[in-house]
């Protein structure tokens, strides 16, 4: 058990130093596509860099692939359209006569998919980071964190998102939140 405890530390002080570093210099800024191979789920791992210029609010902006099948071949084929009974009703004499009139089938040419292919689509997020209840940093202070990506399936953008401190001398509650499923916030709060 105690192996298992200190290779799980050991991996989690080694891994941030392989992450990308995310400068926080402006109110938007862009993180460019996680990544991800073909056809697998999307897995990063981020630092993002907090320094006195940041601004309290940023929304970082990124791309997740999605797999999905689309047609690229098209065919003009003829299709049966099946016939049915259909009631119409006319006035004659000031009243209204009604009867069924049976439609016969017939065919309708329509373009239908007779080859698809799997391709990566790429769908634009937005993360909105709030440090309005962060530590003050000043001078050539800085905080960094860990933000851990892992998109659960590559058919659909559903991810989740980790983030822990892994730099800095204030300790932090990181809450996410959503307003009805959309603007997905990470808020800084100093413990």
């Amino acid at each position: 058990m105690r192996i298992l405890v200190l290779a799980a530390l050991v991996l989690f002080t080694i891994v941030p130093s392989f992450a990308r570093d995310i400068e926080l210099n402006g109110s938007e800024v862009q993180m460019g596509a996680l990544a991800q191979a073909d056809f697998q789920p999307a897995h990063e791992l981020l630092n993002i860099v907090r320094t006195p210029d940041s601004p309290e609010e940023i929304t970082l902006l990124y791309t997740v692939g999605v797999q999905e099948t689309v047609c690229v071949k098209w065919e003009t084929r003829p299709v049966w359209v099946e016939g049915r009974w259909e009631r119409v009703c006319t006035v004659q004499n000031n009243q209204q006569v009604c009867h069924d009139v049976y439609r016969p089938g017939y065919y309708e040419y329509r373009q239908v998919c007779v080859k698809t292919q799997e391709v990566m689509t790429k769908d634009d997020k937005k993360l909105h980071l709030n440090f309005k209840k962060a530590q003050n940093l000043e001078g050539n202070a800085r905080e960094v964190f860990a933000l851990d990506f892992n998109q659960k399936h590559v058919r659909n953008d559903n991810h989740t998102i980790e983030a822990n401190k892994i730099e800095g001398a204030q300790d932090y509650d990181i809450k996410e939140t959503t307003i009805l499923g959309f603007k997905r916030t990470l808020k800084f709060i100093a413990k």
